[in-house]
């Protein structure tokens, strides 16, 4: 305090016209607290005596009062400084309203009023304008404060909406809509490496300094080290440093205040808000059209590039003239709105060609594509129709050949049999009429035996016939006709011809539970009998082997099988399923190849075989359900209305 009043006196020895004062001093500060008292005393009283000393003061959400002899005479200014965003100042206070609710006059106002006062100039209000001398500054701020308004319903929505799009950094009187103090006004600084001289301290005690340097002249004392953290970054910078100083700050407020007034420095206009917002308007849908015509006119991204540059300078060039004119058109946002609401479109409109391409592409491959698909079902269902009907020819040769070969030689079997049976009963009838001759009882049973066993070969031989004209597949599938019969007793025939033929000839100690669910009605069929009991019979026998292959390793199985059938309006279902070893899921297809089986000394003919009469013959369909070690179950489902090949 001591010594800043030594350098208050020292000022204002060489008759400044204005002193600023750009330090707080709410509290005392002293370097001893024996000094303490003095040095406050002595700097109240050079402030009680100083009219032309202008203090600071803050009066914002967190206020420091202004010493109480600058603020008894009325000769403090508020020092609150406007950092946009991204902290560059490009605005300046001219009054703010206090907690209190009245305005306070900005320092840098205060300052340039005090030095004007010796020209006779005076602020003066016309239509919420602030007006010195014959300069009117347009300010930027909110003069409604109704909170209910409709204008100030309006005003919050578009300060949300500007603050999303952060448009305050590029162009600040879009923060006229954020609830700021009404009075401000865009700063335009002094543009030099030096805008101002300046003192330090050690040098205005020394006298090292011209008395032409203060005399008649704006003075402002304030901190100039970076520790104080009263340091701000402003538009443009041509000092080595990167920021200046709060009291360098004010200075250009000061200074811009007076020259304005003066009439040598120009001053900001601003156009009203609804031009502004029909301007923007007006751009953003001529950039529309524009973009639009051009690409009806099928021009290329080339040409759109070329013509939209040309756009933006015609923009930069008249915000240019207009800010020489001293009028601010948002030029910045003017073009960044131009330059995305461009690309954008542009974008749009190469993408938008580019999926018509691609979709134009896309169609004709799909089409080709489609194309391509029935081509190759069409190949595959020919295909397969002939692979089928070779596997059909193959199995009716196959069938036919060995029908042929074992025919032969069983008629042969069954011719001798029928000889070897007579010639032993013709023996058996000389033995009985020939009295004289006493013959052995061991060749009598011997005749005797042969007899017996003539018999069982001939059984057994007239079995095997009954087998080859039963799986007469050449027979019956290319001269077998057509026959409305009842599934239900054909089922039962089969069963009978199954059982029986498993019981004589693999095993005849299992027993099995037959269950049977027939349909509920008895309307016959059109089938090639011959053909459906050979499927039948397979699907059966396998049944059967399944069974006994369990019933060996599980003593107290029950072995079962159910049939059932059930007719709808154009389809028969039979259901076989059996309680046996069950099937993998992963040979729910291989079951249906030829050569492919899980029992002994099989061909693998059977369900192949099967799956030809159902599907090919029959034209219906079959399936298996199963689950090892549980059941598995056929799904036949016939046509009720077959109609003859």
């Amino acid at each position: 305090d001591g010594t800043l009043a030594k350098v208050i006196q020292k000022i204002k020895n060489h008759n400044p016209r204005v002193i600023g004062l750009d330090l707080h001093r709410n509290l005392p500060v002293c370097l001893t607290p024996d000094a303490c008292e003095s040095d406050s005393e002595e700097l109240a009283s050079i402030f009680r005596n100083t009219n032309n000393l202008i203090g600071i003061e803050t009066v914002g959400k967190e206020p420091i009062s202004s010493h109480p002899e600058l603020f008894k005479a009325n000769r403090t200014g508020a020092s609150e400084i406007i950092e946009d965003g991204d902290r560059i100042v490009r605005r300046g206070y001219l009054s703010i309203t206090n907690q209190a609710g009245e305005d306070v006059y900005s320092f840098g106002l205060d300052v340039a009023l005090k030095y004007l006062e010796k020209d006779h100039i005076n602020l003066v209000f016309d239509q919420n304008k602030l007006k010195i001398n014959q300069t009117i500054f347009s300010h930027i701020g909110a003069s409604d404060t109704r909170e209910n308004s409709l204008l100030k319903k309006i005003k919050n929505q578009a300060r949300n909406f500007v603050n999303k799009l952060k448009l305050h950094k590029f162009y600040p009187q879009f923060s006229r809509l954020n609830e700021t103090d009404p009075h401000q006004i865009l700063l335009n600084y002094r543009q030099s490496e030096t805008p101002f001289e300046s003192l330090s301290i050690s040098q205005l005690l020394d006298d090292d300094f011209d008395d032409e340097e203060i005399r008649d002249k704006i003075v402002l004392i304030g901190a100039v080290y970076e520790l104080s953290g009263d340091i701000f970054y402003v538009p443009y910078l041509e000092s080595k440093r990167n920021f200046i100083y709060g009291v360098e700050l004010h200075a250009q407020i000061v200074s811009y205040l007076v020259d304005a007034a003066l009439s040598v420095r120009t001053v900001f206009k601003f156009l009203p808000a609804p031009a502004e917002l029909a301007l923007i308007t007006f751009l953003l849908g001529e950039s529309f059209l524009f973009i639009y015509w051009l690409d009806e006119k099928q021009q290329t991204i080339l040409t759109l590039s070329v013509l939209s540059g040309i756009q933006i300078i015609v923009i930069l060039v008249s915000g240019a003239l207009s800010l020489y004119l001293g009028y601010w058109l948002p030029s910045i946002a003017l073009l960044f709105i131009t330059l995305v609401n461009l690309a954008t479109l542009s974008t749009l409109i190469y993408h938008n060609r580019q999926e018509a391409e691609k979709s134009k592409l896309e169609e004709q491959v799909q089409q080709k594509t489609q194309d391509l698909q029935e081509a190759l079902a069409n190949l595959k269902k020919i295909t397969s129709e002939v692979i089928k009907q070779e596997k059909l020819d193959f199995y009716l040769a196959s069938t036919a050949f060995l029908d042929h070969e074992i025919k032969n030689p069983l008629g042969l079997i069954l011719v001798s049999s029928d000889a070897v049976t007579a010639q032993a009963y013709s023996l058996v009838e000389y033995f009985e009429e020939d009295t004289h001759n006493d013959y052995p009882q061991d060749t009598k049973e011997i005749v005797a035996s042969i007899i017996t066993n003539n018999t069982n070969i001939r059984e057994q031989a007239q079995r095997i016939n009954s087998l080859l004209k039963l799986v007469d597949t050449q027979s019956y599938q290319k001269q077998e006709d057509l026959s409305r019969i009842s599934i239900d007793d054909l089922i039962d025939k089969v069963w009978s011809i199954a059982w029986h033929t498993f019981n004589k000839l693999i095993s005849s100690e299992l027993e099995v539970e037959i269950v049977r669910e027939k349909s509920k009605t008895k309307k016959k069929i059109n089938v090639y009998p011959k053909s459906l009991e050979v499927a039948l019979i397979n699907i059966l026998n396998n049944g059967l082997y399944s069974l006994l292959q369990k019933k060996k390793s599980h003593k107290d199985f029950q072995p079962r099988i159910k049939i059932k059938t059930q007719r709808d309006s154009d389809c028969l279902t039979i259901t076989i399923e059996d309680n046996g070893i069950g099937i993998d899921r992963k040979h729910y297809q291989d079951i249906f190849q030829e050569f492919y089986s899980t029992k002994e000394n099989s061909l693998g003919f059977g369900l192949p075989i099967t799956k030809q009469i159902i599907e090919l013959q029959h034209q219906g369909s079959i399936s298996v359900e199963s689950k090892l070690a549980v059941f598995t179950r056929f799904i036949i489902k016939l046509p009720t209305d077959l109609k003859k090949n």
